[in-house]
């Protein structure tokens, strides 16, 4: 997350504000919000390069690699599409 970047600020409003993909999340995955200058983003940023921001990305928990990224602003029901293929492709 970017705070200066209004695109960010819009996928908050859009996306993660959205009450179905907050449900699916909090049953099905484990959310993670990085800010930019954290030393948590920067770790991140090492390991998975970052081009654009909104940035968003799905990780297989099991072997670390960045299965699905994005970085255009979405609304809640695609990103809960994205979310739910996800979570079927990687159980």
């Amino acid at each position: 997350h970017n705070p200066t970047d209004f695109a960010c600020q819009q996928m908050i409003r859009d996306v993660w504000n959205d009450k179905a993909v907050q449900e699916f999340i909090r049953e099905s995955l484990l959310f993670v919000f990085l800010t930019v200058g954290t030393s948590e983003a920067e770790r991140y940023r090492q390991y998975y390069p970052v081009t654009a921001f909104p940035h968003w990305a799905l990780l297989d928990p099991r072997t670390g690699k960045r299965v699905r990224t994005g970085s255009k602003v979405t609304k809640g029901p695609e990103m809960l599409m994205e979310l739910v293929e996800f979570a079927s492709d990687h159980p």
